[in-house]
């Protein structure tokens, strides 16, 4: 199974920071492996938006369907942020 995921406004550092949370090791540079799954980052852009400018990331999750499905849910309560 593949899951495709964009991420605007948190910086690569901190996606790379939740990977190894929950339980990841970084294999290459913006390529981390976890157990029966694996995940690609791109390299981090910006977007501006009037005079905000937002970090984008593009992750490429790999893996067992099951497992890939509970990774993802631990990732983006990791990742979950406020707003209003």
């Amino acid at each position: 199974m593949e899951e495709n995921i964009e991420m605007r406004g948190i910086p690569q550092a901190e996606l790379q920071s939740a990977l190894l949370e929950i339980g990841a090791t970084e294999t290459l540079p913006r390529m981390f492996q976890g157990d029966l799954w694996e995940v690609s980052l791109s390299e981090e852009t910006f977007v501006t938006l009037g005079v905000i400018r937002l970090p984008v990331t593009q992750l490429k999750f790999r893996g067992e369907a099951v497992t890939l499905k509970a990774v993802l849910k631990t990732f983006r309560l990791k990742t979950l942020r406020g707003g209003g």
